[in-house]
């Protein structure tokens, strides 16, 4: 990013593509130092705060989660190369991904299952007889996980 001078949190916002709250919030949280402040207290940002927020929006884009980009910008003020753990987190991001389509590829086999079996909503009053062929609470998630 280019120096242009300090900027206030609703230009940090916009520059950012974030809201103010959010900002304020990366800041509690400890991903973006506290910042300088005027002498009637507004926050004032530099181009390293920007660019700490363009970061930000990129890792969330990517699936990291605020706790694990706090970690990265830990390693990285610390002098550490971060990237062997953003692979780790990616990693993790991926297989938590793959588990949750193979729970939604289930679920979508049991309700196609059960429309097969379906008169369309034909019959009379009464419970809905195409879900007292569903699986109890509790049956679809311990099949997804391979439990019995």
């Amino acid at each position: 990013m280019r120096d242009s001078g300090p900027v206030t949190i609703g230009q940090a916002a916009a520059r950012s593509g974030v809201s103010a709250k959010a900002i304020r919030l990366y800041e509690a949280r400890g991903l973006l130092l506290p910042t300088a402040r005027t002498a009637t207290g507004h926050r004032v940002f530099d181009d390293e705060d920007l660019e700490v927020l363009d970061f930000i929006g990129r890792a969330k884009s990517a699936g990291l989660r605020l706790s694990e980009i706090k970690t990265v910008l830990e390693l990285q003020r610390a002098g550490q190369a971060p990237c062997g753990h953003v692979v780790d987190v990616l990693d993790e991001r991926v297989a938590e991904i793959d588990a949750m389509m193979q729970d939604m590829a289930v679920r979508r086999q049991r309700i196609v299952d059960l429309l097969d079996k379906t008169d369309r909503g034909q019959e009379g009053s009464g419970l809905c007889s195409i879900l007292s062929a569903a699986d109890p609470p509790g049956e679809l998630r311990d099949s997804a996980a391979g439990r019995p």
